[in-house]
Parts: C-alpha cells; structure tokens; sequence
C-alpha cells in the first residue's frame, strides 16, 4: 500500500516528484521541499472488510513561511483526499482526517512539517464472486433501473468523478425453510451508499428505502421472486464498513433435476384407471 500511496503522490505534485521517505531515511541534508509517508495504526474492522489502516503524511518545507507548508499540505490533501485506487487488485477509498497536531519547527534543520491523516478503508468485499440465483446482481439490476445516476460497477467507480455510488453485499443467511424441490432462504442484504458529502448519503438512502418499500419484489435471472421481507436505513452508519442500508430478503433455491431417461412409448394401465390415447 505504501508504495501505491507514493505513486499517486509522485504524480500530483511535480515540486516534491520523488523525494517522498520514511521517517528514518530523512535527516538535516536532505533537500527540500520533501514528504515524509508513515503508517501508523491498523484497525482490523469487521471480518468482511478486512483493514483500515491509518497513514501520515508530513510535507516538509524550508524554514521561511508557514503560507509554503499550507501550500504543500493542501496538494497532498487534493492528491489523496476520496480517492480509490487498488492494491494488488482490491479497491481500497481514502479520506482525510486531519492534521496530528501543532505545526513543527526544526530550527537545527531548517525546516517546517505538518502531519496530516488519512485513513484507508479495504474496499476487498466490493469484489464479489456471482451465484445463481443471485441476490446481489439482481439487486445492482434494480439499483440501475431505478437510479441511473448511481454508480454499481466497482472496476470503474471513482468517488472524485463526484458521482455516488451504492454497493450490496450479503452479510448472512438468517433463516432456511426446506422444501420437496429446494429451499427459501431468508438473507440479510446491506447496501453501502457512497457519497461525498453527508447530505447527498442521506438522499439517496431515503431515496433507496422508498423504492424498496414502493416494489417489495424483485425479478431475479431464474425469474423467480426476490421477495423484500423487512429493510431499514441509517444515513449515519460508516458507508464502508457497515453500510446504511439493511434489507431482509426471501427467494427460492432449486434442487438438482434428478438424471433419468424419458419415457419413449410409456403404456397406459386401463384396469388401475389409466387412459390412453384411443
């Protein structure tokens, strides 16, 4: 990850290009202007989102105005801030969380630095492997039916083209009731909705919950019912690692068809009451 983080920084800020460190490789002779990158704490988070790690940057300047580390900090905040990109193919979304503290002054080396925060979210769940029948591509289906303006596809969604974008997943199979030709399962489906700003989140879940209440079904591939049992959302919940939207679904799953040959000249018993063709 560090090394992806490095790379975006090379190429949005031509000034610094490659002289981006850890902090034991920095030192007094080092010349500026530099940025320092570190990793700092490791959040293992919920099982389906593995990490979310946290990382600072600390741009560092000559020693003349504090206006030139405001410059520099605000780059690698534009640089980094809602963006995506991929690590060894698992999208990952980072966001700025502040500064760590008071602007520093190193006297002895000449310098000034600001710490800036960043967390980073493993986006690993928004890659899914499909199933037949399918509660989640059916409901990315129902999600671009309705929502146009709502992006579904992880491989080419980029939260800074400013466009929102709602992700389902499913969190658990709560109940099964078996059946002579399968099952229904009853699963509990979340909907992460991805927004940049607290007001367009809150939109679109209430926009979603409405909808969800209005259809209470959907058609899925096999043509059977994806039957909406119960849903609720908070606008406020953690879009990535909780999701806002929670939705009890049913729907049906089919046995295998037994393998036997087809009757060919099949014989009617007209003493036990069959009937044949004349």
């Amino acid at each position: 990850m560090r090394n992806e983080l490095r790379d975006v920084l090379i190429a949005a800020i031509p000034e610094v290009g490659e002289n981006i460190h850890e902090p034991t490789a920095v030192g007094p002779k080092l010349a500026l202007p530099y940025l320092i990158l570190r990793e700092a704490i490791q959040d293992p988070g919920e099982s389906y989102s593995n990490f979310t790690t946290m990382y600072e940057v600390w741009p560092s300047v000559k020693r003349t105005t504090f206006a030139k580390v405001d410059d520099l900090a605000n780059k690698v905040i534009e640089a980094l801030n809602q963006k995506r990109f991929d690590v060894e193919g698992i999208p990952h979304y980072i966001e700025y969380k502040g500064t760590t503290g008071e602007d520093t002054v190193l006297e002895e080396w000449d310098l000034i630095t600001r710490g800036l925060k960043f967390q980073i979210f493993n986006l690993a769940w928004l890659v899914s492997i499909p199933f037949d029948p399918d509660p989640v591509s059916t409901m990315d289906k129902w999600t671009n039916q309705h929502f146009s303006d709502l992006e579904t596809d992880p491989i080419t969604w980029q939260p800074q083209n400013g466009k929102p974008a709602l992700y389902w997943r499913i969190a658990s199979i709560t109940d099964t009731e078996l059946m002579p030709w399968g099952a229904w399962l009853t699963v509990k489906i979340q909907g992460h909705l991805i927004a940049l700003t607290d007001q367009e989140r809150t939109h679109w879940v209430q926009k979603v919950c409405y909808q969800l209440g209005v259809d209470k079904r959907v058609i899925m591939d096999d043509r059977s019912p994806l039957m909406f049992l119960s849903f609720n959302g908070e606008p406020s919940d953690d879009p990535f690692r909780t999701g806002q939207i929670q939705l009890h679904a049913q729907f049906g799953v089919l046995g295998s068809v037994p393998d036997a040959p087809l009757l060919i000249h099949p014989k009617f018993d007209t003493i036990k009451g069959g009937e044949g063709n004349g």
